[in-house]
């Protein structure tokens, strides 16, 4: 049974090891150096609530261990929508975390925070992501040409849409 949490300066660790690994980075992004893992921690450290403009973050955990997060960021140029996003560690794969993470976001977000939409930004090949977010009643909505940095470069996204019911 997975239950989610806020971060807390304890889950260091586990951001330290979903950001800096490159394995877990390749189907989103260039793995973080140390200051930029220490810079995102900081902000996801942050008081949030739903209006707020940085990530809000939750643990992914299982009575064992955290394995994952989820998190999500009201977008300022759209009224009443959010991004939302999720990450695990190998170990949390295949166990639906992502699916039960997200189901928990996305009816959080609905209900109490009165979202109208939620969006979610992946690269094109992320495959397993891509799969969480259909099975969770995203649908692709358009493709943002060369919008994901990747090193020097960027890379295409595509934008899944769940809109409430």
């Amino acid at each position: 049974m997975m239950t989610p949490r806020p971060i807390s300066s304890q889950d260091h660790s586990l951001v330290r090891r979903l950001y800096g690994d490159p394995e877990r980075m390749a189907s989103i992004g260039p793995a973080m150096t140390h200051p930029q893992i220490e810079r995102l921690m900081q902000e996801r450290l942050k008081p949030w609530h739903p209006q707020a403009d940085h990530w809000g973050c939750w643990v992914l955990h299982t009575e064992q261990q955290a394995l994952g997060i989820v998190g999500a960021r009201r977008l300022p140029m759209e009224q009443a929508t959010a991004e939302v996003g999720f990450m695990l560690l190998k170990q949390g794969e295949g166990q639906g975390l992502a699916s039960q993470g997200l189901d928990w976001l996305c009816q959080r977000a609905f209900t109490e925070w009165k979202l109208e939409r939620l969006v979610a930004l992946c690269l094109p090949d992320n495959q397993r992501s891509i799969r969480v977010l259909r099975g969770r009643g995203f649908h692709e909505g358009y493709r943002l040409p060369e919008s994901v940095p990747w090193g020097t470069s960027f890379r295409d996204g595509v934008v899944y849409l769940r809109d409430r019911d």
